[in-house]
């Protein structure tokens, strides 16, 4: 007499024993893919690893008769935006000055003279750059009209950007050489008595 096959209330033995193997694996598997994710997101148990920002600290604030750089809005991790700006200055024409900066962490952009006080009545205005050696940029900037503007409150002359290259940590002074402004004069002359001031460039990693 056959045995009596067992109902599908009861199920079969052995197929439940296959489907609880099923079951195992498929969880091992999850937990070792969330494992495995948890990993890669801490760089493997080494803490949360982030992207190093550079980042740029001025010297001084905005004073008469002087230039300064600050840090610009437009800055982020991997740019670094330097507003040059000139306070209390009379007639001014243009500018001609060479940026020193550490090209170990940052290497150079651009230079802008959009928003320029240069430009407040209109006008246009010439920006040239060069980097003729790693680390110094030669900066040139000019009205093209034949009067110069007078300056009151801090404004800005050019914007330079800079992009980080550094991935480590480490810091540099940015700083003016062969600065001057100059007047509307036939030719432009120096104007006497500036001030140039730069600041600190870092990269740091959190």
């Amino acid at each position: 007499m056959k045995t009596p096959t067992q109902n599908s209330k009861t199920g079969n033995p052995r197929a439940l024993r296959g489907g609880a193997r099923v079951l195992t694996v498929v969880l091992a598997v999850t937990l070792l893919n969330v494992f495995s994710a948890g990993c890669s997101d801490n760089g493997g148990g080494g803490g949360i690893v982030t992207d190093p920002c550079i980042e740029f600290s001025a010297s001084v604030i905005a004073a008469p008769g002087a230039v300064v750089a600050l840090n610009g809005a437009d800055s982020s991790c991997n740019l670094m935006v330097v507003e040059v700006v000139v306070t209390q200055v009379d007639d001014l024409f243009g500018a001609s000055f060479v940026v020193r900066y550490p090209s170990d962490l940052a290497s150079f952009g651009t230079a802008s003279g959009l928003g320029s006080v240069l430009a407040s009545d209109g006008a246009a205005v010439e920006v040239l750059a060069e980097e003729t050696v790693a680390g110094e940029v030669t900066i040139g900037l000019t009205r093209l009209a034949t009067t110069g503007v007078n300056v009151g409150a801090p404004s800005l002359l050019a914007r330079l950007s800079f992009i980080r290259r550094a991935v480590e940590e480490g810091s540099g002074s940015l700083g003016f050489t062969s600065a001057s402004l100059l007047d509307s004069s036939d030719p432009p002359q120096q104007i006497p008595g500036i001030v140039w001031t730069g600041g600190t460039v870092r990269v740091t990693v959190n």
